[in-house]
């Protein structure tokens, strides 16, 4: 995969640390992020030195790096990130991140036979990642609607049921 921007993931950590709400004495802070096509969902919160997290608004610069980061990632052919966590430690101000490009973001694919079992990722915004952000088939996960021709689990590029 792409080697991360260092500038970018330094503005993603900066803008974790910076973030209003922010509690003292913190031991890390965790931002967990999830994209496709032009949309991004985070969650962030703060370790306490107790073991204990609190829960905050995640903050809108480190959505904004995040963004940045995963389009200058793109490698073609490869694709990007689907998934990543960004933590930063208090004591040394590193950020540490793992990106993730095999499984499917937003709790993963929608279930349209169970509703309530998946997650909020549907065949249009994958196909609209797969246009922003292509890969070669050989890279695409089995799970993704644009394997096989672009044909998707429901049996059309546009998710129209068309089985008979």
């Amino acid at each position: 995969m792409s080697i991360p921007d260092q500038p970018l993931e330094q503005a993603v950590g900066a803008a974790m640390i910076a973030a209003e709400g922010v509690p003292g004495g913190w031991t890390t802070l965790t931002l967990d992020v999830t994209a496709a096509g032009d949309l991004i969902e985070s969650g962030f919160e703060a370790g306490m030195p107790d073991g204990g997290t609190v829960d905050l608004e995640p903050p809108d610069d480190a959505n904004h790096a995040a963004r940045a980061l995963r389009k200058a990632m793109y490698a073609p052919g490869v694709g990007t990130w689907w998934n990543a966590t960004f933590t930063v430690d208090a004591d040394s101000k590193v950020v540490r991140a793992t990106y993730d490009y095999d499984n499917p973001p937003l709790g993963g694919m929608v279930d349209d036979d169970d509703p309530g079992a998946g997650g909020d990722a549907d065949d249009a915004l994958m196909l609209k990642d797969h246009r922003l952000f292509p890969r070669d088939e050989a890279r695409l996960p089995a799970w993704h609607p644009a394997r096989a021709g672009g044909v998707s689990s429901r049996g059309s590029v546009d998710g129209a049921d068309r089985r008979p």
